[in-house]
């Protein structure tokens, strides 16, 4: 099977190794953040007051300030030099995709054109200052890329609170953000590194085959992102976890990915979802239907968008648990989703991306740990079972 950008199976025959790995390293990254926990408990404190804020676990805050650490790394040289028109210009674009879905490929058309000019490294001459105003700008950036809708609302969160602290308390937080993220990625490295070993092949041809398209900056995210969705996923599945055993009904909702025919695929839709009808023997998802308990509903999301629209339907029903499935750069993405329209939720990664739409030219069909999947659907202790090779 041909690797892209990342797999979980790398050197065996399944993905169990990764997820006890994971658990192991998200414990160890909470613990070595201990410096960030003054303010992160400052922070939760803050969000207790807030009426429209629903108070979090520090860990999660904690991950929340590593996630600006990281996205200051990444992206604060991107925001500089332009302008709020053009910032301006590029979110209306992004509103239009999303209001007339028939008009995508045009639209995507000019988008791939703004972000592509999005991507663009703006060089300033001097040394980059710590404060509340290039923190702004940073979120900015972030909004007019159109990938990052749920965690810049968690963004304008931190920014609002900062606003409230001195000049020195805010260098001081983003100062300390920053500098985590490097030891963040660092610690990662040493035990999930061996899992992503082919980005730097996938890098080597980026621009010349993601130029001008829309999806330049989703597909050019670094390595540490890829570390913080799978790190964030898993402090997000420990918060959520109570509030899903509690449930008795449970829907997984699978990415069209995981398809191994499109064409020929007899799913029947139902509002923004299918339902799989078990046309073909050797398709994952229909191996995956025939697996997973009775009780257990599965639906196939053709797209991100659909994914977000489906939930709404079910916003607020505690009776109903979520098992979202997506590749690992969508994940905090719908975490945040799942969270904000107050669902008990557990989330599960593909082994390995494969889409046609982002990462391969004729689409590869992607798979997930079945004994994982199933540990959820079963209230089971994740990792209790897993095989390790």
């Amino acid at each position: 099977m041909e690797t892209i950008t990342y797999n979980f199976c790398e050197q065996t025959t399944e993905s169990s190794n990764f997820y006890m790995r994971l658990e192991k390293l998200t414990d160890k990254i909470i613990h070595e953040a201990s410096e960030l926990i003054p303010y992160a408990s400052l922070f939760s404190e803050y969000t207790g007051k807030e009426e429209c804020s629903k108070k979090e676990s520090i860990q999660h805050y904690l991950m929340e300030m590593i996630s600006i650490g990281i996205y200051w790394k990444n992206y604060i040289n991107k925001s500089f030099k332009k302008s709020k028109a053009f910032f301006a210009i590029a979110k209306k674009m992004n509103q239009l995709r999303s209001n007339y879905p028939s008009q995508k490929m045009n639209i995507d058309h000019v988008r791939g054109i703004i972000n592509t000019h999005l991507n663009e490294i703006q060089p300033t001459g001097r040394e980059i200052v710590y404060s509340l105003r290039n923190f702004k700008s940073l979120i900015s950036w972030m909004e007019a890329a159109g990938d990052y809708p749920q965690t810049t609302m968690v963004l304008r969160r931190w920014e609002a609170f900062l606003k409230k602290q001195s000049f020195q308390m805010q260098h001081d937080i983003l100062s300390l953000t920053r500098s985590f993220s490097i030891q963040f990625e660092e610690i990662c490295d040493t035990s999930l590194g061996n899992y992503f070993e082919h980005l730097p092949e996938f890098f080597s041809a980026f621009m010349e085959r993601y130029k001008f398209r829309e999806d330049i900056l989703f597909c050019g995210r670094q390595k540490n992102e890829y570390y913080l969705n799978i790190t964030g996923a898993c402090i997000m599945n420990r918060d959520l976890k109570a509030e899903f055993l509690n449930t008795t009904r449970k829907i997984i909702l699978l990415p069209a990915c995981v398809k191994k025919y499109n064409e020929s695929c007899a799913a029947v839709k139902i509002n923004n979802a299918y339902i799989c009808q078990g046309c073909r023997e050797d398709c994952n998802v229909n191996n995956i239907k025939q697996e997973i308990k009775d009780s257990t509903e599965l639906l196939l999301v053709p797209h991100s968008s659909d994914f977000e629209k489906e939930l709404h339907r079910y916003s607020g029903q505690k009776n109903t648990g979520f098992i979202g499935v997506a590749c690992v750069l969508n994940l905090l993405e719908g975490g945040y989703a799942m969270k904000n329209l107050d669902l008990p939720a557990q989330c599960v990664f593909l082994d390995y991306c494969g889409c046609k739409n982002h990462w391969h030219h004729h689409g590869i069909p992607t798979d997930l740990n079945r004994k994982y999947l199933n540990n959820i659907c079963n209230n089971t202790n994740v990792c209790e079972t897993l095989p390790v090779e």
